[in-house]
């Protein structure tokens, strides 16, 4: 029996200090898959998004947003783009088609004041 307990106690220490560890997302997802059709997606998260940006590839170069309205914010790579209201949890992501035959591959990093997310957008030929 003790070492019943002994083994729950260890697997509950194993899972808090996980927890720990463990990066948060805000409650939006990490990563996105999509086919070569591309398509226009909505992403919610567990909080209010105030700023957009986008990395393009391997160098990483960073797209900043604009305003589109007094109250949305926008941003938009060669084939891909971030949409959200300011305060808003969600963010409508829409990704040109594929015509290259090569996997494509950016993060759109969402800023939530001090906090951020980032969500890997992959397309796939």
């Amino acid at each position: 029996m003790k070492r019943i307990i002994r083994n729950v106690v260890f697997l509950i220490l194993i899972l808090i200090c996980q927890s720990c560890f463990t990066e948060d997302s805000n409650g939006f997802i990490n990563r996105m898959a999509v086919n070569n059709n591309g398509g226009i997606f909505i992403v919610k998260g567990e909080t209010g998004v105030y700023s957009l940006e986008i990395g393009e590839g391997e160098k990483m170069d960073a797209y900043h947003e604009e305003y589109i309205e007094p109250d949305t914010v926008a941003v938009r790579s060669p084939w891909l783009e971030a949409k959200t209201r300011i305060g808003s949890n969600r963010i409508t992501v829409s990704v040109a088609p594929l015509v290259e035959g090569k996997k494509r591959l950016a993060p759109i990093t969402a800023y939530s004041g001090n906090e951020y997310a980032v969500i890997w957008i992959v397309q796939y030929p």
